[in-house]
């Protein structure tokens, strides 16, 4: 049986019979929620009104800003949106910008640096912590104590440096770990969505998943199908084969991409980057 979503089920856009589609339950389970969730907020309740399609395309914070000021998850905010963009109204939001790598010129105050860039003093600040740890692990690397003896350049091989050609195989990626921790399907299936949403009309502008390895990239989408089943499982049924379906080719039709998927990604290398 479908879990109870809260009270925010109240404010929910569209028919019961579309929010019961977009649960995966019956019309009558939505009756009863929302009979529910108006007696736990009372019919006469001071909190925020119900805005209008029009009011919700015209709010120009982030998705998160725009659940905190009308009292409703997340979750609930972006169903609002899309339901706002079904209508033909932009509710378009600022995509997140692009780390500019490590040569850029982020040197100055964090304000007169953010105007530059167009972004936050929040995201300068983040961008200089990567710039420092990346400036430092270069240092380290081209260090010449960190190059043994037999590797260091000799007279002869400055005159002729070593042509040999290396293979591409030498610098693939070590997935090992990966491959003990999920199945074989799991990960063929990590691919192909991966490959979906680099190819595919999927991610916002200027996304941070375009930054990741391909290792990161497996693990960062294992763990968001993981978020999403664990917030709304049926979202992941296929209705046509009456089953589960976790295949690129279905994934890439849920509504769990773009700016939702970028918010969550974010987070992911915010934490797991810097302390907190």
């Amino acid at each position: 049986m479908a879990k109870y979503p809260g009270s925010q089920i109240a404010f929910e856009y569209g028919t019961n019979a579309e929010i019961a589609k977009s649960y995966g339950v019956s019309e009558r389970t939505v009756y009863r929620w929302k009979a529910k969730a108006r007696s736990e907020i009372g019919f006469k309740a001071s909190g925020a009104k119900k805005p209008t399609l029009k009011q919700i395309s015209k709010f120009k914070g982030t998705r998160k800003a725009l659940a905190a000021k009308y009292g409703i998850s997340e979750r609930t905010a972006y169903r609002w949106l899309a339901k706002a963009r079904e209508q033909g109204l932009d509710v378009t939001r600022k995509n997140t910008a692009r780390y500019p790598g490590l040569g850029a010129d982020l040197d100055g105050k964090l304000k007169d640096v953010a105007e530059r860039y167009g972004v936050s003093e929040r995201t300068i600040s983040r961008w200089k912590k990567r710039q420092e740890v990346e400036k430092q692990d270069l240092e380290e690397i081209l260090s010449p104590d960190n190059i043994p003896e037999e590797f260091q350049p000799t007279a002869e091989a400055v005159e002729q440096p070593y042509a040999e050609e290396v293979s591409d195989q030498e610098y693939e990626e070590d997935l090992s770990d990966l491959e003990e921790n999920l199945s074989r399907e799991t990960l063929d299936n990590l691919r192909g969505i991966s490959d979906i949403l680099d190819s595919e009309d999927l991610l916002v502008e200027g996304s941070i998943f375009h930054n990741l390895t391909t290792k990161e990239k497996l693990q960062y989408l294992d763990a968001y199908i993981q978020y999403q089943y664990d917030l709304d499982e049926h979202q992941f049924y296929n209705e046509a084969e009456h089953t589960m379906d976790f295949s690129p080719d279905f994934l890439s039709t849920i509504n769990i991409w773009g700016e939702e998927f970028e918010e969550w990604a974010q987070k992911q290398f915010d934490y797991s980057m810097y302390e907190v």
